[in-house]
């Protein structure tokens, strides 16, 4: 098994309720357990790509959506919706760990400076290694940016022929931002989703 079983146990809990909220709960329980089934058997033959702990969270969101796209590949459903279901389960997923980490900021006495600690915090936990390749590009005082040069979750989706599905993973980055631009203002200029050699990541103070 490829996924640590917490990061498994999330995205399978929170499928199921956005497939029944979406399609109903008959039809909803029908999709999950083809989802469920795609989901083991890409887990299965990606693991060579996720080999470590951290790649195996890293990667999990590339499974999820290869599975998802399978399972309602014949049910007529639009990318759009293949979209806006992914990003509910996203939501589901983070949605209080992000609530914790965006309360801190309000009673900061400086949460630009705060708000970029935990953004280096977590790329120093997900994103310092070779599936990724960060790079900090520049820190002052209104604006801070890194890239990637890498990207697992492309990676994954391009050896399994979908690489048109990688633009979905990059707005979950987007959901996380939001919930920042009280302090913070989010742009992203270049991705390697859409041919570029990096992903660009650019923050400025609010």
């Amino acid at each position: 098994m490829a996924f640590h079983p917490s990061t498994k146990n999330f995205y399978l809990i929170t499928t199921n309720s956005q497939l029944k909220t979406f399609f109903g709960d008959a039809k909803g329980s029908i999709l999950f357990d083809k989802f469920r089934i795609n989901f083991e058997t890409l887990d299965k033959s990606n693991s060579f790509l996720m080999p470590d702990e951290i790649s195996q969270r890293l990667g999990a969101s590339a499974i999820f959506i290869l599975s998802l796209f399978i399972t309602l590949e014949k049910q007529n459903v639009s990318f759009d919706d293949l979209q806006k279901i992914s990003l509910n389960v996203y939501c589901d997923i983070m949605n209080l760990q992000i609530k914790s980490l965006a309360a801190p900021l309000e009673a900061s006495e400086n949460p630009w400076e705060d708000f970029l600690s935990l953004i280096q915090k977590n790329n120093l936990e997900m994103y310092d290694n070779d599936y990724y390749q960060l790079q900090y590009t520049y820190n002052e005082r209104s604006r801070f940016g890194f890239d990637f040069h890498q990207c697992l979750v492309h990676k994954i989706l391009l050896h399994n022929d979908h690489p048109e599905l990688t633009p979905i993973i990059c707005k979950f980055h987007s959901i996380f931002s939001d919930n920042f631009q009280k302090w913070a203002n989010f742009s992203q200029f270049e991705t390697i989703a859409k041919g570029y050699d990096r992903c660009t990541f650019r923050y400025f103070k609010n």
